[in-house]
């Protein structure tokens, strides 16, 4: 798992066997899915140690969600009609996947930049959830961490079609990242306010 770091980070691959030094580039997107490390999530244990990964690489990865048992009836029917609607080839296509695949190289090629108070606010959370006090074991807020939101909100640009990102995005995905350290048990409460455009002042709730 530790050969994944480099690729995932610095987006290069090192090879070095039989007298051949070579570098290549990997520029790709990784999603994993995995089952806690001993088949159920333990609240007695770090949150690290639940999961099969190594810590340095689970910090890699810039949304990290634990899924919980839904026992929901409807939801539980739901899944299992999709999976027989997929079966039998009965699912409805919205979008052709060439035109999804155009539309996704068009998204790459778009750069969004940051307004300054984008930038500030996005600063100013990074700060304030890396001086929270976090229970041992927890994943480590550090600049990769910062990195992650960014992309983040660059992404939700992209796929908004804007040009910037502005204080409307940031504080959208400032509240996603907070769901999904929740879903670890991490502490949340990062207490600021945001100005929106044409919206005035937008106080972010003490959650945690």
């Amino acid at each position: 798992q530790k050969k994944l770091n480099r690729a995932m980070e610095q987006q290069t691959i090192k090879y070095d066997k039989g007298g051949h030094d070579a570098q290549a580039e990997t520029k790709t997107t990784i999603i994993a899915a995995c089952n806690p490390t001993n088949e159920k999530w333990k609240e007695d244990l770090p949150i690290v140690d639940n999961f099969p990964f190594d810590p340095s690489t689970l910090t890699r990865f810039d949304v990290v969600v634990r899924m919980y048992h839904d026992k929901n009836e409807y939801k539980a029917r739901k899944k299992i009609q999709h999976i027989f609607a997929n079966m039998n080839n009965e699912q409805r296509q919205l979008l052709h996947p060439r035109y999804l695949g155009a539309l996704l190289e068009h998204m790459k090629k778009q750069n969004p930049i940051f307004t300054k108070e984008a930038q500030q606010t996005l600063e100013d959370f990074y700060v304030g959830l890396k001086n929270l006090e976090q229970k041992e074991g927890a994943i480590l807020i550090e600049t990769r961490q910062m990195l992650g939101l960014i992309r983040l909100c660059k992404a939700y640009a992209k796929l908004t079609f804007r040009k910037s990102v502005d204080n409307t995005i940031v504080s959208k995905v400032i509240e996603f990242y907070k769901q999904t350290l929740r879903t670890l048990g991490m502490v949340t409460d990062v207490q600021m306010q945001i100005d929106l455009p044409n919206q005035g002042k937008l106080r972010i709730p003490v959650l945690s």
